[in-house]
This record gives C-alpha cells, structure tokens and sequence, in this order.
C-alpha cells in the first residue's frame, strides 16, 4: 500500500505519513499502533516524560540513548522511528505524530469520530433515538466512534458532530440566530428611519 488513507498535514502529517506507509507495506499496522498507544498513554500521563520530550536543550544523542530505553519493548519499526525524530531534532512533533497516525487508522478502518452534546444526561429511549439516527446517517461500510457529551450552555436541543460536519439543533443557536435576524431587522429600521428624516429635513428646507 502505497496511498494514505487521509491527507494529514504538517511536519507532523509527513512523520506520521512515512510511519504509516511503511507500516503498511510491512503489514505491521496494528503492532505499530499498539506501541505508539502504549507510549501516547506514558507522555499523557508522565509530566517528566513530557518535559523530557519538549526540552530542545538535551543533546540529541542523549535523548535517542533515552528514547531507545524507554521504547525498549516497542516495534523494531517504532524504534527506529523515534531514532529517526532524535536524529532530526523533530522529537517535539511526538504528540502530533500520535494524533495523526491515530486519524490514520481510523480512516483505515473508516471509523469516524462522532460527539454527540446535549443540555443534560440522556434517558435511556433518548440514547436510543440518536443511536437510530445515527445508524441511518452512516454508510454501510462506516463505524462510528460516539461520544456523548452534556454542555448545559447549549440549553436544549442537540447537536452532533460527525467528523467534520456539526449539525447544530442546539436551542442556544437557535436564539442566536433569532437575536441576529432582530438585530438585522433593528439596523435596517433604524437606517429607514434615517433616511425619512434626512427627506423631511430637505422638504422643509425647500418649503
């Protein structure tokens, strides 16, 4: 396999790119993705590990000596990798590099991220209901990856956000956009009333 399955961008979209073709052409994908998660959860939970990652004042070869004890059980392929982002000073670009091999699987497995935000905690028919709809929405060949969100500000409504795409019936939004209508009704009000008074004014000036 020679073709992403998602464009990913940046310097860490290129890493993470070249990561996942080769990966790929070894057929090592889930191997790889499993060491690459295991190290994700050590930098999200180890504050020391995250210094030691974002700290450009460590010589390079005293990181790769490290990096290398750390991904001492990972992949053959991972290991080289971080060997490779010791090399080229581009360690920092770690955490996106997790991020965007991650959006790569899951664009492999066409699974989709999909947040689900309500005003407060579903009942159990009403989780039932957007799960409906949902299953309606996607393609056969898709899986989404529901996350189901309360955000009290929204006030009532739903809204739901399918990869890319928000799809907002949310009350909040719904005033807001009821409040610009008014106010765009309100402006030009107040520009009509202006111009009538400037004709006044040039008819009395000319009577």
């Amino acid at each position: 396999m020679d073709v992403l399955p998602k464009t990913v961008h940046g310097v860490s979209g290129r890493y993470a790119g070249a990561l996942w073709l080769s990966a790929a052409k070894m057929e090592k994908l889930p191997t790889v993705e499993s060491s690459l998660d295991i190290l994700r959860q050590c930098y999200e939970k180890d504050e020391t590990f995250r210094l030691f990652i974002k700290d450009p004042s460590l010589p390079r070869d005293e990181k790769k000596q490290t990096m290398m004890s750390i991904a001492d059980q990972a992949d053959p392929l991972v290991q080289d990798f971080f060997g490779l982002l010791c090399d080229t000073g581009r360690m920092n670009e770690l955490p996106r590099i997790f991020e965007d091999f991650a959006v790569l699987m899951r664009a492999h497995r066409n699974e989709i991220p999909v947040t689900v935000t309500t005003a407060r905690n579903l009942e159990t028919d009403e989780k039932e209901l957007v799960d409906e709809k949902l299953e309606e929405m996607k393609d056969p060949d898709e899986r989404y990856l529901v996350d189901m969100q309360v955000d009290p500000s929204i006030i009532g409504g739903v809204k739901i956000q399918v990869g890319e795409i928000l799809i907002d019936a949310s009350v909040s939004t719904a005033i807001k956009d009821i409040e610009k209508v008014l106010s765009g009704e309100f402006q030009m009000q107040a520009e009509e009333d202006e111009e009538f008074e400037e004709e006044e004014g040039e008819v009395e000036e000319q009577a």
